[in-house]
């Protein structure tokens, strides 16, 4: 009994710090787990390759950034941007932006275009699961119609997006615009989470 309370004490924010992705990611400098579930990504899928130029929408606290920098090299360029401000991470440029604000984003991009988007963007939790799961799909809607503003043709998209009876229109629609599209769960996502990822490769 001692020790079940003791464990129920260091959760925080939901999250239980028995996790050993949470303390890896700790020991290895990132900066949130969610780190480890592109690493599977990029070990199995090759999404990203040595001096590709990268944006990654909704980045903060900036773990995927860390990761993209490490993998693009010094010949490629990382960009990220969230509503949330992001702190420095050496070799990515951050700005600032609403998703849906088509001015900020344009204008922070400057006419860039990229070989790869990454995106681990979700909503702001409701605890009402339908609820939920339809704003997860609104938002990776939105991040696919920024693809086809700034990916380049033969690019890669990655979407995270939480699975539900919207998933299949979405998924519909990144079929109509990428040769090969998978779907996958990384071991590392947690067992109790609805999320999922999108690999849509080669833009058409």
């Amino acid at each position: 009994m001692a020790q079940k309370s003791r464990k129920r004490t260091l959760k925080r924010g939901g999250y239980d710090v028995y996790d050993p992705f949470f303390h890896r990611a700790k020991e290895d400098g990132f900066r949130a787990r969610s780190v480890f579930k592109l690493e599977e990504i990029q070990n199995k899928f090759s999404i990203v390759r040595h001096g590709d130029i990268v944006l990654d929408v909704g980045a903060a606290p900036g773990s995927f950034l860390q990761y993209l920098v490490r993998v693009v090299g010094p010949s490629g360029s990382v960009t990220g941007f969230d509503i949330k401000a992001i702190d420095g991470i050496e070799g990515a440029r951050t700005f600032i932006a609403d998703i849906f604000d088509d001015a900020a984003v344009s204008e922070n991009i400057s006419g860039q275009t990229f070989d790869v988007i990454t995106s681990d963007i979700a909503p702001n939790t409701s605890g009402i699961k339908d609820l939920d799961q339809a704003r997860s799909v609104d938002l990776n809607f939105r991040v696919l119609e920024l693809s086809q503003k700034y990916l380049k043709k033969g690019g890669n998209l990655l979407l995270k997006v939480f699975f539900g009876v919207d998933f299949h229109s979405l998924i519909h629609a990144v079929r109509k615009n990428f040769e090969r599209v998978s779907v996958y769960k990384p071991e590392s996502s947690r067992k109790q989470s609805r999320e999922t990822y999108i690999i849509a490769m080669k833009k058409r």
